[in-house]
């Protein structure tokens, strides 16, 4: 007898690769999901209770954001407003408890975001900017600005919101 084959027959060795390569492709798919899940969950990990901590210890009675900022110190930067309807602002120290928290309105602030961006605009036009965020440097409330230069470097600039002096740091960017 003459076997016939089907023409949509295919060797057992080709449906098990495909099979053995589907698996793969959505074990990596599953494991890249957890993984941003996970950066994303540590990336917010604490700001419900520094929210609790600023409104207990501080003037403020709501919370409107809450905000993460590296210096010397790990702060957890928290926005809302006082009981009689001010914007206000409470460093709260993440990992160090022998830190105070810092409390400030944002009524005393002498340059806004929109002034340190048309501050940093004037003085960088070829640049990309990354982010304009609230920091603490010296318990002052800066303005903290991240940007790649025209040489292309990573540059975080400070501008106190008190309109004093600017201080800056420059970091080479890595291109690899």
């Amino acid at each position: 007898m003459i076997k016939r084959y089907s023409p949509f027959t295919a060797p057992s060795w080709f449906k098990l690769s495909i099979v053995v390569f589907l698996i793969i492709f959505f074990g990596i798919i599953s494991y890249s999901v957890y993984v941003y899940s996970s950066v994303q969950e540590n990336k917010t990990d604490g700001f419900e209770q520094s929210k609790v901590i600023a409104k207990e210890e501080t003037e403020l009675v709501s919370v409107d954001d809450v905000t993460r900022y590296h210096g010397d110190i790990y702060y957890h930067v928290v926005f809302g407003e006082t009981e009689s309807g001010e914007s206000a602002v409470a460093y709260v120290p993440v990992e160090n408890e022998d830190e105070s928290i810092q409390f400030f309105l944002t009524s005393e602030f002498v340059y806004s975001r929109e002034d340190v961006l048309n501050e940093w605009r004037s003085e960088c036009s070829s640049c990309e900017l990354y982010g304009v965020n609230l920091g603490i440097h010296n318990n002052l409330p800066v303005w903290e600005t991240k940007y790649i230069n025209g040489e292309d470097r990573f540059v975080f600039k400070y501008y106190p919101v008190d309109g004093s002096m600017v201080f800056f740091t420059d970091l080479k960017r890595s291109l690899y």
